[in-house]
């Protein structure tokens, strides 16, 4: 028998995926975007806080994503919202 194949469209990632849906310097504007789209129906989600050049940016997350499939479909629902700069995101 011969190597088995995998669908490397349906495949697990090795390493987890994150959507990045926005950055925002006002935490209520981050916590604005969270509630969007868990009302969506999109999950998981959180704000991560990080400091850039001495100030706070809030980036609002979805992830951890398991699949490329996963990825492809919340990153569409995503757009259909409107939210176009969504993009990959390391956590």
């Amino acid at each position: 028998p011969g190597p088995s194949t995998t669908s490397t469209a349906s495949a697990m990632t090795d390493t987890p995926l994150y959507i990045q849906a926005g950055a925002f310097g006002s935490e209520a504007n981050a916590a604005n975007l969270r509630g969007r789209l868990q009302g969506a129906g999109i999950e998981p989600i959180f704000v991560r806080r990080d400091e850039v050049d001495g100030r706070s940016l809030y980036r609002v997350r979805v992830g951890p994503i398991g699949s490329v499939a996963e990825f492809d479909r919340i990153l569409e629902q995503l757009r259909a919202l409107g939210i176009e700069d969504a993009q990959l995101a390391a956590n």
